[in-house]
């Protein structure tokens, strides 16, 4: 059988995932570790950036509307600027 290359942006993706999965179980602060870890990663700030994302919707599901909104602004300061 052919291995795969390991791809880091595609496990920054998975881990989402998992933490997306464990906020749904009511596993909340697992979640929150697992997505602070990849929305404080640089190599690849669009994955960044919708953690953060990510992270602001667990902010306004458990009332840190705060927390949230700090989220929020750190993807609107870290999406990479586009022009089409």
């Amino acid at each position: 059988m052919h291995r795969l290359p390991h791809d880091p942006r595609l496990d920054a993706v998975a881990r989402l995932g998992y933490s997306m999965s464990l906020f749904a179980q009511g596993r909340k602060k697992e979640a929150f570790e697992i997505a602070r870890s990849v929305a404080g990663q640089k190599r690849f700030p669009r994955v960044s950036a919708v953690a953060n994302f990510i992270l602001g919707r667990y902010g306004e599901k458990t009332g840190r509307i705060e927390a949230a909104k700090q989220n929020y602004l750190e993807v609107v300061r870290n999406t990479p600027f586009q022009t089409y």
